[in-house]
């Protein structure tokens, strides 16, 4: 969620629509290991590491803008991902700020499993800067 270079911001909701409706039908043994001491800083935020396993043995694994991948049977592991979990008075979660990590996020699992990730967009030069012979 966060290995394009920028941070990602989602609702609980956004996270657990994307959680339930493309990946753990793709992934039933979808295992999130976690690490955090629980503490709340000032900003409300709670800061949580995750690193993410599991093997593609269900359906395909359809995830916005990516070709559906037919299930393989492929392991993955991803690399740790660091996630800022902004929390209430309550300590329900309200936001998640998802850190940007090369191989870690959905992205990663995809290509973990054998997707082919399309070639990011190449940035235009501005028009009035001339090219270099």
């Amino acid at each position: 969620m966060g290995e394009m270079g920028y941070t990602r911001k989602f609702s609980k909701s956004d996270y657990i629509g994307l959680m339930a409706g493309c990946v753990w039908p793709a992934i039933p043994d979808f295992n999130w290991s976690e690490a955090s001491n629980g503490e709340v800083a000032d900003d409300g935020y709670c800061v949580v590491v995750v690193a993410a396993t599991g093997h593609h043995t269900g359906t395909e694994l359809r995830l916005p803008g990516l070709e559906p991948l037919p299930p393989s049977g492929k392991h993955f592991c991803l690399a740790e991902e660091v996630q800022k979990i902004k929390v209430d008075s309550q300590g329900r979660v309200k936001e998640i700020l998802v850190l940007p990590n090369k191989g870690a996020g959905p992205r990663a699992m995809y290509a973990a499993l054998g997707g082919k990730l399309p070639d990011p967009p190449q940035a235009a030069p501005p028009a009035d800067i001339p090219p270099v012979p």
